[in-house]
């Protein structure tokens, strides 16, 4: 739970580039805010982990919340943590990661 609660704050991996398959507004719907299908977006991982809104037990980023991490009942989103991508482009070294 540690080793994930110092991951969130500070991520192997900056942002992730995805493929954007088909158009979206993002934020406020203008034609700034707008993708546009066949083209590559990026997801600043380091933001998502850092919204306070995803987490239970954290109401500032800044302090260390491991409970965020315990047990089964854990309350965040599936993609609020995102440390090392996913999919079948995900970190190899993943699993050596989480070795003691």
């Amino acid at each position: 739970a540690a080793v994930k609660e110092v991951l969130r704050h500070a991520p192997v991996i900056s942002a992730i580039t995805r493929n954007v398959l088909y158009d979206d507004a993002i934020g406020k719907p203008s034609e700034l805010d707008r993708e546009f299908s066949n083209l590559k977006s990026k997801v600043p991982v380091a933001r998502f982990h850092s919204l306070c809104l995803s987490w239970m037990f954290s109401s500032t980023f800044k302090t260390l919340f491991i409970q965020s991490f315990l047990g089964e009942d854990y309350d965040y989103h599936p993609y609020a943590f995102l440390p090392f991508s996913g999919g079948h482009r995900i970190c190899t070294g993943r699993e050596l990661a989480f070795l003691n």
